[in-house]
């Protein structure tokens, strides 16, 4: 059985239509391992800023403020592990300048 010439064409139209519709771009191992690897690093610069943030503000509940170089110095610490230490010791600190003395001097 054949179509008549106007449905055949409308036909391929259609499904040439379809066909370009349900294409799906294409990603490279290697494409793909750089969207993985930039997410991964998205995800661990944003809990290292998550974890600096909760430390300044357990500082400034506990203590009511805090020196202005405080979050600069802070944003040295890229470690973690090392930021984890800090917010529990900011929890339990004696002080505000003990804290300080902690954390690394920036250098000018």
């Amino acid at each position: 059985m054949t179509l008549p010439q106007e449905l055949a064409q409308a036909f391929r139209t259609n499904r040439h239509r379809f066909e370009e519709d349900k294409k799906v771009e294409y990603i490279s191992s290697v494409e793909r391992m750089a969207i993985e690897e930039g997410l991964q690093q998205g995800l661990q610069q944003g809990l290292q800023e998550g974890l600096r943030q909760s430390i300044l503000d357990t500082l400034d509940v506990r203590f009511g403020g805090m020196p202005g170089d405080l979050p600069e110095r802070l944003a040295l610490v890229a470690a973690e592990s090392e930021l984890r230490a800090l917010q529990r010791r900011a929890v339990t600190i004696e002080s505000l300048a003990a804290f300080t003395d902690l954390l690394p001097g920036l250098t000018s």
